[in-house]
């Protein structure tokens, strides 16, 4: 049974439109939500935190929870730019959670987040005087004083200087481990993603376009959008390769071989090279094949408007709809 799990999930936001989320993550499990600025991840975490009139259903921990008040959900929401009260101390900050929370292991958690996050000898210190990895740790550990049984990071590091994003990354991901949290956390860098291992879901446009092993969807996207997104190259008419069970494929650059004669490879089609970008160590070509332009990374000494064989193989390319 899943821990959250949201059914046709929409909100309206202004001019912006959240679409039928359905998503699910188990408990003590990490979810990793990527898309572009603008997609809607933060329109989503807040909507399961409660704090948007939302249409469709919220589930946490067998509970349905879609109309319950923010403070009655059991949900924490870390934001990229901390949100810290200027006018505490840091002591003060993490603890304010406990003035309308009241628990008996609250003292407890306290110094043991304190001394697992390294930060009792800044307890004292202004919260304006602290770096950005600390504000972010400190923000963090006030969230789990709260006793969330879900934890949603928004963006954490966006604001954290790049040589402390590292440590800060090897802390969080030990922070999940150490407290077995149900974690969903929304970037836009791939590289998070990717450190965290986990599932994935890439969000566009206020939709969730594809969800699983965060591995699997950055080597196998099921769609043109979310390859674009990703990065892929070479989306190109799948028909140029007889493929009539998917409208496209990739095949990256580097991965496309360019002679003057047929070579031995599962695709060989001649093509026209119509542009030559040298790069001093290699060379960016523009190939044109069955009206599609392709490009190619290259050592070969190519020359202009000639007849050329490019080739690839099967195991390099994505097919998707």
């Amino acid at each position: 049974m899943s821990f959250l799990k949201t059914e046709n999930l929409q909100c309206k936001f202004g001019l912006f439109l959240l679409k039928n989320i359905n998503m699910s993550i188990d408990k003590s499990g990490f979810l990793s939500i990527i898309g572009k600025s603008g997609s809607g991840k933060t329109v989503l975490l807040e909507s399961i935190a409660g704090l948007h009139k939302v249409s469709g259903h919220v589930y946490l921990d067998g509970q349905e929870i879609t109309h319950k008040q923010p403070q009655n959900r059991q949900i924490g929401i870390v934001y990229q730019d901390y949100m810290l009260f200027p006018n505490m101390n840091v002591q003060k900050n993490i603890m304010y959670a406990s003035l309308f929370k009241k628990n008996s292991s609250t003292q407890a958690l306290f110094n043991e987040i304190v001394d697992f996050f390294n930060i009792r000898d800044i307890l004292k210190r202004d919260v304006k005087n602290l770096s950005g990895g600390e504000k972010q740790k400190v923000a963090i550990a006030r969230t789990l004083l709260s006793f969330p049984k879900l934890l949603l990071l928004d963006e954490p590091l966006n604001a954290v200087d790049f040589t402390f994003r590292i440590s800060l990354m090897e802390f969080l991901k030990n922070l999940y481990k150490k407290y077995e949290l149900t974690i969903i956390y929304v970037t836009h860098n791939f590289k998070e993603a990717m450190f965290f291992q986990g599932k994935t879901a890439v969000m566009l446009d206020g939709e969730i376009k594809q969800t699983g092993w965060v591995n699997d969807v950055f080597a196998n996207p099921k769609s043109r959008d979310v390859a674009e997104f990703l990065g892929f190259k070479n989306i190109l008419n799948a028909e140029i390769i007889n493929r009539k069970d998917f409208k496209f494929f990739s095949v990256a650059p580097d991965k496309i071989s360019i002679t003057k004669d047929k070579k031995s490879a599962d695709f060989c089609m001649q093509a026209a090279v119509t542009d030559i970008n040298n790069m001093h160590e290699f060379n960016i070509l523009d190939v044109r094949v069955k009206k599609e332009t392709i490009k190619i990374k290259t050592t070969e000494q190519i020359e202009k408007n000639s007849q050329y064989y490019i080739c690839f193989n099967k195991n390099d390319i994505s097919l998707f709809n």
